[in-house]
């Protein structure tokens, strides 16, 4: 059983990394970003293309006090203090940092240390956990960090969970990477690459379902919406990520009708996630199937945290 001291350890080993991450940005703003795939750095036009999707998705819930957890540079608060009333981030690094713009606070405390820095008046209708919860120990940790948030929120709070690495993608992931790395090995030779970079992977891989039963804790109703990642990059970052939201609001019932389409980016054929998000539909997750998604009217799209904890198949 995951302790809280191997929580400790594993935020402590982050926190050491991105500090020597965040002293290497005298060229980039975005130093330190590696493609899982291919292992070169991030070329900074997909990354601005990523920051944009991001901004965007927290934009579309018209938030007026955010609280962000993980927020490191502040990058996701430059694109969204100018809509907002109050933005308190926090970071284990970053935090105390003056941010230049009068609506953003910043406080110094992991995602764990929240209750030490806001006050029990605080409340917020908009918490983003956007590129971090990869960094967490494990799904048991994030459950703890979305118990310890719900006392500040308001409520018709949204909370954003962006750019979460796909668990049920991570074996194609990693058979990419092998193709990259080996490209004239054998099948069974890239199998056992695949394997090997399973094993070693350090982070935090989740499904939809994960989120769920994260949530499946918190008092009241709770409604779930996955996303893929639908920007024009065709890179790891868009491949096999995606975002999910957790809120309050009872969706309306849904009109028209789900249906299943092939993830472009993964399997080749059929339309990518960025061509379904310009139409006039919602685009989802499949929950059962990884690399395909549904295309619906947008209350179809919800999900509730309930039946994806109760639901006996597959855990996706």
């Amino acid at each position: 059983m995951t302790t809280n001291a191997d929580w400790e350890a594993t935020v402590a080993q982050w926190t050491s990394v991105y500090r020597e991450v965040y002293d290497d940005q005298s060229t980039s703003r975005f130093a330190g970003w590696i493609d899982y795939v291919t292992g070169r750095r991030i070329p900074d036009a997909v990354m601005e293309a990523w920051l944009d999707w991001s901004v965007r998705s927290v934009r579309r819930l018209h938030p007026r006090a955010v609280l962000e957890i993980g927020g490191g540079t502040g990058m996701i608060a430059d694109g969204l203090a100018d809509i907002v009333d109050r933005y308190v981030l926090t970071d284990p690094v970053t935090g105390g940092d003056a941010h230049p713009h009068p609506a953003v606070t910043s406080k110094l405390a992991g995602a764990h240390e929240l209750a030490r820095v806001l006050d029990d008046a605080d409340r917020f209708d908009c918490v983003v956990v956007n590129s971090v919860i990869q960094h967490f120990p494990d799904v048991d940790y994030l459950a703890h960090v979305l118990t310890g948030v719900v006392p500040h929120l308001t409520d018709d709070a949204n909370i954003y969970l962006g750019d979460l690495r796909h668990a049920g993608l991570h074996r194609a992931q990693c058979r990419e990477r092998a193709r990259v790395r080996e490209p004239f090995a054998t099948p069974d030779r890239i199998d056992d690459l695949a394997a090997q970079f399973i094993r070693s992977d350090p982070e935090l891989l989740v499904s939809p379902r994960d989120i769920a039963r994260a949530a499946s804790g918190l008092p009241g109703p709770w409604h779930l919406r996955v996303r893929p990642r639908a920007f024009d990059a065709d890179s790891d970052l868009d491949r096999h990520r995606f975002d999910a939201v957790l809120t309050r609001r009872e969706p309306t019932t849904a009109h028209g009708e789900r249906r299943t389409v092939g993830n472009g980016l993964l399997g080749g054929t059929g339309p990518t996630p960025a061509e379904l998000d310009r139409g006039p539909d919602a685009v989802s997750l499949h929950l059962e199937d990884p690399q395909s998604l549904w295309v619906g009217a947008d209350d179809d799209l919800w999900f509730d945290i309930a039946s994806l904890t109760t639901h006996e198949g597959s855990p996706s």
